[in-house]
């Protein structure tokens, strides 16, 4: 009998072997105060696709900045407060029918004579050098974005091309956004193949209605420029019901995402993300109607997003 139970205890132990090394190997991810500032380079590319009437619209958008992270501990423990300074920002944007468009806020003299020009020189250089404050959970919730609506309402009134590229200017839309560059952790401490979903729904002032959910994967311990790492791969499902109010024109339809793919490296130590990439596929069909006609579009575009943690400020 004595056997028998020694036999049991050493099967018994055996198979939780691995379970308990696993448990030993976790690893909690949580956002952390920092000393000094983080810098980070963001970029993001869109390439998008129209077709209608036998005709078709390209639009092309490479948009990269330089920012500063200045990470502290809120006042209630539970919350980090996170202040943004802009230090650089470059766009290029080619448009079928309205041209080249470039912004480089280095520059005092980025042109305002064209179409493009006069609507979005004006969102960039209020952009350039801005500053707004964010609040999180450590777990990576955007909780507020503070100082977003006072920065851009004047420039975004009456434009309604610059409040498609500023999300409208609300703390909604700022909010997804943002969360590219704050991808959420998991509750629960990681191990391997550990996943978690971020569900989101997000109601856009005159641009509709977001909803869809984020699955991260933890896919174990890594490296990425110079620092040991978790790595995590994402992948991210979206639906768009567009409803949209240029003035001259009105917009209606549904978008989702039909293919997306993400790694984020995350550096547990320090507390932040050391780098991260994700792409987007996303289609579907649209209603414009101008005056009395309504024109059925067919949309792709293609969404690329990076961002890397610098050691310094680009000369």
């Amino acid at each position: 009998m004595k056997n028998w139970t020694k036999l049991l205890a050493v099967t018994v132990l055996s198979c939780l072997l691995p379970e308990l090394a696993l448990a030993q190997d976790a690893v909690t991810l949580r956002y952390l105060p920092g000393k000094e500032p983080l810098i980070y380079r963001k970029t993001q590319k869109l390439k998008q696709t129209q077709a209608f009437m036998d005709k078709k619209i390209n639009t092309e958008v490479n948009n990269t900045d330089v920012s500063t992270w200045s990470i502290s501990q809120g006042a209630n423990k539970d919350r980090l407060e996170i202040k943004t300074e802009n230090k650089s920002l470059h766009v290029k944007m080619n448009i079928t029918g309205a041209g080249d468009y470039v912004f480089d806020s280095s520059k005092n003299d980025n042109e305002k004579g064209s179409a493009l020009g006069a609507a979005l020189t004006p969102l960039y250089e209020r952009l350039s050098g801005a500053s707004i404050s964010l609040v999180l959970t450590p777990q990576g919730k955007l909780v507020q974005v503070q100082g977003l609506k006072e920065l851009l309402g004047d420039v975004l009134k009456d434009n309604p091309l610059a409040a498609q590229f500023a999300a409208g200017g609300s703390e909604e839309g700022a909010r997804l956004g943002l969360a590219e560059f704050v991808p959420m952790l998991s509750e629960k401490p990681v191990s391997p193949g550990h996943r978690w979903e971020t569900p989101f729904e997000v109601s856009l002032d005159k641009f509709g209605k977001a909803t869809g959910k984020t699955t991260y994967i933890y896919e174990g311990e890594s490296e990425a420029a110079g620092r040991k790492t978790a790595k995590i791969t994402s992948v991210t499902e979206l639906s768009f019901d567009l409803d949209l109010d240029m003035g001259a024109a009105k917009v209606k339809g549904s978008l989702a995402v039909t293919q997306s793919k993400g790694t984020i490296h995350f550096d547990p130590k320090q507390g932040c993300v050391v780098s991260l990439n994700k792409e987007y596929t996303i289609a579907g069909n649209l209603n414009v109607t101008v005056g009395d006609k309504n024109i059925p579009v067919a949309m792709e575009q293609v969404q690329t997003v990076t961002m890397e943690l610098l050691d310094k400020l680009p000369k």
